[in-house]
């Protein structure tokens, strides 16, 4: 049984690779982004949405702040302004755990 699956599964490779050769195919790959550029965020959010109503919670959708945002201009100009455009330049995601290092006390009191 085993062997005629195998059998089965060697000839289907045998014609894939016989149809790319006689075409000369050339191999043209979508790109590292493919699946991100095809990805319909609005249902991904209604998916999410849905499944956390299902749970019993309520959501809130709110747009994420950004640099420029009038609610952080009192931020920009104190103390913090150099850490907040560092959060917003994207360099965040990566260093993360360096932020939570270097401002979390660590040690006894």
């Amino acid at each position: 049984m085993a062997s005629s699956a195998l059998v089965k599964v060697a000839r289907s490779l045998l014609a894939i690779i016989w149809h790319l050769l006689a075409d000369r195919a050339t191999f043209h790959g979508l790109g590292w982004d493919y699946h991100l550029n095809r990805l319909d965020t609005g249902k991904k959010i209604r998916n999410h949405v849905r499944r956390l109503e299902a749970l019993g919670l309520t959501v809130i959708l709110t747009k994420p702040l950004t640099y420029t945002d009038p609610r952080l201009a009192i931020l920009r100009r104190g103390p913090l302004s150099r850490w907040l455009r560092w959060l917003f330049s994207g360099q965040s995601a990566g260093n993360a755990m360096t932020l939570l290092s270097a401002t979390v006390p660590t040690g006894s009191s």
